[in-house]
């Protein structure tokens, strides 16, 4: 239950994301693609942005241990963000070199241009979603231990207010 509860924003936010630059691709960039090589590309996309989104959230986990967000959050989000970017980059170069040998067609200067945008897109978004799931659980951690300091406290004030010393027992 806890796999889903962490992969089903992902694949949805994928299945989005996918739809829509497929959308915008056939709409108004390369040739028409066979519905074959069309549901291929789409779950090699989608598949993609889940393993991005999934090397975010390491990312994010194994830089905790170096730079915390409380030590430097903006240094934190900065190589955060342009760890992402890079992959995703050099994803979508190595993608681009598969679909230009395989598929037959150019990558115009525009559609790479477009496509850079939307992938820096991409990077920040699931950035965003990291961060601000990371912030989240951080700030429910710190409403559950305020809960408890304030038990605890409420705890030992009752049993001060009737607290009697004793003369003699006392050093």
């Amino acid at each position: 239950m806890e796999k889903l509860r962490r992969y089903l924003p992902r694949v949805i936010f994928a299945l989005v994301f996918s739809t829509f630059g497929f959308y915008m691709r056939d709409k108004h960039f390369v040739p028409k693609l066979d519905v074959e090589t069309n549901i291929l590309l789409f779950f090699v996309t989608t598949t993609i942005i889940v393993f991005v989104w999934t090397f975010f959230a390491n990312i994010n986990q194994h830089l905790d241990k170096f730079i915390p967000f409380d030590k430097n959050p903006a240094l934190r989000i900065l190589i955060q963000t342009l760890l992402g970017v890079t992959l995703i980059v050099g994803i979508r170069l190595i993608g681009g070199i598969f679909i230009e040998e395989n598929l037959h067609f150019k990558i115009g200067k525009l559609e790479r241009a477009i496509m850079l945008v939307a992938d820096i897109f991409m990077a920040l978004t699931v950035n965003l979603a990291v961060i601000s799931n990371y912030i989240i659980k951080r700030w429910k951690e710190s409403l559950t231990r305020n809960e408890l300091l304030e038990k605890e406290k409420t705890l030992l004030q009752y049993h001060h207010q009737w607290y009697i010393p004793v003369q003699g027992l006392t050093k």
